[in-house]
């Protein structure tokens, strides 16, 4: 039925009866023979594809230093670390950014030596092995209280090295921003 009515054409025009001059008003712009003007398109510009960039990311695990390792770093009152770290050093400096975990704080002779505190040069070992940012948020943060935690990350401020997870003051801690490689990095730790 309806291509029969579509062959007729009663699909294509307004019927005249049905308004008479709304009808042929609409026929009319129905019907219009006239040119629509097409708008001009304009050409689409070209847009810059960013360049991809990319950076190596080296991450090691927990560093601390229980008596073994601080007695292998010892030369009498001074401390040598390096030697405990050479077999990392080819990994973490070939990196744009090598992270880890510092497990113990640095906070000096006067706070006592342990597991979790560490004489400051292991932290001169891990700079020369190429770590560039410790993550400090560990149950072990202030286990010399918040002087040991102030020591710390003087330590770490005066070498150049990054720290995330905490911060001096008291603030609540928020991600370490550091551009590598002209990439914008933001380490998060918890």
């Amino acid at each position: 039925v309806i291509r029969r009515l579509s062959e007729q054409g009663i699909f294509e025009r307004i019927p005249e009866n049905l308004v008479p001059a709304q009808a042929q008003k609409a026929n009319a712009l129905l019907w219009d023979e006239e040119e629509t003007p097409v708008p001009a398109i304009s050409r689409p510009t070209a847009t810059p594809v960013p360049s991809k960039r990319r950076i190596t990311l080296a991450v090691g695990g927990t560093v601390y230093a229980p008596r073994a390792v601080r007695e292998s770093g010892r030369s009498g009152r001074n401390y040598d670390f390096t030697s405990v770290f050479e077999g990392i050093s080819g990994v973490m400096a070939d990196a744009d950014l090598a992270i880890a975990t510092l497990e113990t704080t640095t906070a000096g002779a006067d706070m006592g030596w342990g597991n979790y505190n560490a004489p400051p040069e292991i932290l001169d070992a891990l700079r020369s092995a190429g770590l560039d940012l410790f993550s400090l948020a560990t149950e072990r943060a202030l286990d010399m209280g918040y002087e040991g935690l102030d020591l710390t990350v003087s330590e770490l401020t005066r070498r150049g090295l990054a720290y995330a997870g905490v911060n001096p003051d008291g603030s609540a801690a928020s991600a370490s921003m550091m551009r590598v490689g002209g990439i914008q990095v933001a380490v998060l730790a918890y």
